[in-house]
């Protein structure tokens, strides 16, 4: 886990994003951005930009289509923490659940193929931030509840309208 966040310089990132401007076809374009993860931006003609402090991560893609997503589908089922009998029961358990009709339902499909079939970053929000722990919290260990908590927790606090500093460390921490 120590490698999952590999820091970045910035200087590497203009080199490479002004490599991406070199490529001639859509196909070397490609394959530079699948080798380095990096494209040209109008923005790197502003001196002052940084690319990485001034980056603006998308919760709605970083955090449900992809954390949220990771967490349940690799950690909880493709592990086998969550079996097929599990994913039934919280089926059953959400469409027993009543909430206000603003919040959007999940779709009832958390048992169909490999579970969780066809959610969208809106109900992959709606299952983190209202669902997931009255439908998960007994059929998780103890290590899973405190992942589960913390994320809920993390999202809780990104995803609001207003972010305060306080929130921000909380939610990094």
């Amino acid at each position: 886990m120590d490698d999952w966040y590999i820091s970045r310089d910035p200087n590497e990132h203009r080199q490479n994003a002004e490599l991406w401007r070199q490529c001639r076809t859509q196909e070397e374009r490609k394959k530079h951005v699948s080798d380095t993860h990096v494209r040209w931006s109008e923005m790197l003609r502003l001196p002052y930009f940084n690319p990485i402090r001034h980056l603006i991560v998308d919760p709605m893609h970083c955090l449900f289509l992809g954390i949220a997503h990771w967490i349940v589908k690799k950690l909880w089922i493709n592990s086998g923490k969550n079996t097929k009998k599990d994913l039934e029961l919280m089926e059953r358990r959400a469409k027993a659940l009543k909430v206000p009709a603003d919040i959007g339902r999940i779709p009832y499909k958390i048992a169909t193929g490999e579970g969780f079939s066809g959610f969208m970053a809106d109900q992959w929000k709606s299952f983190i931030l209202i669902y997931a722990t009255p439908l998960m919290w007994d059929l998780l260990d103890t290590s899973d509840r405190e992942i589960l908590a913390n994320f809920v927790r993390a999202c809780s606090l990104l995803v609001c309208q207003i972010i305060a500093t306080n929130a921000l460390r909380e939610a990094h921490s």
